[in-house]
């Protein structure tokens, strides 16, 4: 039986060193090259093992900590490309090394639910606003591979009075707005969706080309984690330090908008403004912007934004509903809020669950 099924000897051998080999290596709490936490094994409990849940948890944990499982994924990656495909991981390979996501399919129910929330919320101020972020693939569409699936976000666009962010950054197509490793727009491009916000609250905008620049080089975002390409080029991340401006996050305050540190890790986009969290107070300490308060509601799109708002406020109070579970309308009105912009890429408006919350 051996000698005629030769590869059925070499898979049991293989089997059998993973079994014995894995348990030696300790569970890891985070993967770099995924940029992502990674599941830990799960709590052994009937109710657990009833249900059928423990089971799937522990299929995610072994998939996780599978042994040298960063290993691999640039296997896996090199054998994609050695195929000439495309695309991994629901990644597709663009041009000018651009990446691109490929979405899956929209929940009508929860793009409805989130549309009908929003309109509701928008609907009580005046002085609130829209800004919908568009994904690369609707902006770069010269980049797109030959027969690329791009998702259909235009029912987000049909329901909602939105800032024309897709029509500013459709004109600077060709400048670097987008990242190519990484499904953020770039400092750039959220200067242009910051320019868009101004013109239509009636605000003066900041040159851009006034402020002061610092690079940081070697930047891999999460779409290059999911696909791992191989030869691509890393990004390079451009922020502005702007001083005069405190930040306060969970009691802690700094100075500044920029996590220095983290430009230097891994997950580098994390610097701005020191991740999510769920309230960031951020303050002008010289008090001497066109207005007072800006309530900025918002998905990690937000963060690379915000320091250009600094320019026009006095304060802005950031709040991201995945981790923020107060009355926002109560804050608004605590606060006095002078403006209130309300600011989330496409993907992120049409599946987040937490966008309910705008209404309660």
């Amino acid at each position: 039986m051996i000698k005629k099924h030769p590869l059925l000897l070499v898979c049991a051998a293989f089997l059998a060193a993973v079994s014995l080999l894995d348990p030696l290596f300790s569970s890891r709490g985070f993967s770099d090259l995924e940029n992502r936490v990674l599941a830990q094994r799960p709590e052994l409990t009937w109710e657990r093992v009833a249900s059928g849940k423990f089971m799937a948890d522990y299929e995610t944990y072994v998939n996780d900590q599978f042994i040298l499982r960063d290993w691999w994924i640039t296997l896996k990656s090199l054998s994609e490309t050695a195929m000439l495909k495309i695309e991994n991981n629901s990644v597709a390979y663009g041009a000018d090394g651009y990446l691109f996501e490929r979405y899956p399919p929209l929940d009508e129910n929860r793009v409805n639910t989130n549309v009908t929330a929003l309109k509701g919320f928008m609907g009580k101020y005046e002085n609130a606003y829209f800004a919908l972020i568009p994904p690369a693939e609707a902006v770069l569409t010269d980049k797109l591979p030959l027969g690329f699936p791009a998702t259909d976000f235009s029912g987000l666009y049909n329901n909602l009075a939105v800032l024309p962010v897709l029509d500013e950054l459709r004109l600077h197509r060709d400048e670097e707005i987008y990242y190519h490793t990484d499904h953020h727009y770039t400092t750039l491009g959220a200067y242009y969706a910051y320019f868009a916000y101004c013109r239509a609250a009636g605000l003066s905008p900041v040159d851009v080309n006034t402020l002061e620049t610092v690079d940081v080089r070697d930047f891999y975002g999460t779409l290059y984690s999911k696909a791992k390409k191989v030869g691509l080029k890393p990004d390079v991340i451009r922020y502005y330090p702007m001083g005069g401006v405190q930040v306060e996050i969970n009691g802690e305050t700094y100075d500044g908008m920029y996590d220095v540190e983290q430009f230097s890790k891994r997950d580098k986009y994390a610097g701005f403004l020191y991740g999510n969290n769920g309230l960031t107070f951020i303050t002008r300490l010289d008090g001497e912007a066109q207005r007072g308060t800006l309530v900025l509601i918002k998905d990690s799109f937000g963060n690379s934004i915000a320091p250009f708002l600094t320019h026009n406020y006095n304060r802005i109070i950031m709040i991201d509903l995945r981790y923020y579970n107060a009355p926002v309308s109560q804050l608004i009105s605590d606060e006095n809020a002078d403006d209130i912009l309300v600011l989330y890429s496409s993907a992120n408006l049409a599946a987040d669950v937490n966008i309910p919350k705008l209404v309660r």
